[in-house]
């Protein structure tokens, strides 16, 4: 078994998710199991993905992977998966929706975003998937700024006046383009797993944190448009922002609405107590720097 910390959790799995080990006693367990899945009498080969809300727990099925059950308290999760799956793809499940929806069944508000701590501010990107979120993480990093989280963003909300942001996994997913724009090379990078052209970026000890924050200092939510611009927005579109980039929201429906009012509260309160703004840019990787220097005065780093 490998032991992690990340997302506020100390994880157990079968498999290596990371290389920032720890040595703790679990509260969250991956581990393989071939117990049956109500999914298997009605799973549709023309589906690139699927779910199932059982009294045991959620399943989810992808046909070229497998299936994944987590128990409703985000505490443990099965993986039955065929012996020639290549356990990269595996781990990219594991490591972005299964954990993601585990991290929400334990009470978290979980953000499709990425976290970064410029100087002393902590600051998140949002936004749908080929938003920029990644790229713009790892532009931060080049400038010396350092990693908090990557796609992935679990925040604790009790009340409207305690927050905690955890850490996530220390690598970073980036597009080939992306990662040659900020010169990433080397040893540190790998395919997501074989035959997929996206890249796996680890990320070094010097380049995380590894403590949670009690604040979010500024949410930007990402945007495309042709000139570089940051914006403040209305008090309802920046709610809408939050909830429009919840994580298992986009992804499934029907679960996101077993915490939905739940999750609106906490949107709200996070609305409430952090600075949200709009960044819109052209999809052009030559403007990272300006546009990285622009994210620094406005965060009040420089």
């Amino acid at each position: 078994m490998y032991l992690y910390n990340a997302y506020g959790a100390n994880i157990s799995s079968y498999l290596p998710i990371s290389d920032l080990l720890i040595q703790e006693d679990p509260d969250v367990d991956i581990s393989i199991s071939k117990s049956p899945s109500p999914l298997e009498s009605h799973i549709d080969p023309a589906k690139t993905y699927q779910s199932d809300i059982t009294d045991n727990g959620i399943y989810l099925h992808w046909p070229e992977i497998g299936t994944f059950c987590i128990d409703k308290l985000g505490e443990r999760i099965l993986v039955d998966t065929a012996l020639e799956i290549d356990p990269d793809y595996i781990k990219l499940a594991i490591t972005g929706p299964v954990l993601a929806i585990a991290m929400h069944l334990r009470g978290n508000l979980v953000l499709h975003a990425s976290g970064v701590l410029i100087n002393d501010k902590v600051c998140l990107f949002v936004g749908p998937s080929g938003a920029g979120k990644s790229t713009m993480l790892a532009s931060m990093l080049s400038r010396g700024h350092k990693l908090i989280c990557d796609d992935v963003a679990v925040i604790r909300l009790e009340g409207k006046s305690s927050l905690t942001l955890f850490p996530g996994i220390p690598r970073i997913k980036l597009w080939p383009d992306s990662a040659e724009s900020v010169n990433y090379s080397g040893d540190e990078i790998r395919h997501l797993y074989e035959g997929y052209e996206k890249l796996s970026v680890s990320c070094t000890q010097d380049d995380v944190v590894k403590s949670s924050f009690d604040r979010i200092d500024q949410i930007f939510c990402l945007g495309v448009n042709e000139t570089v611009e940051i914006r403040t927005p209305t008090p309802r579109e920046g709610l809408l922002a939050l909830i429009s980039n919840c994580y298992v929201g986009m992804m499934d429906k029907d679960i996101a609405k077993l915490r939905a009012a739940e999750e609106f509260k906490m949107c709200s309160n996070l609305a409430e107590q952090t600075k949200i703004s709009v960044l819109s840019r052209p999809q052009n990787l030559d403007l990272l720097p300006d546009i990285c220097a622009l994210v620094e005065r406005e965060a009040g780093c420089i």
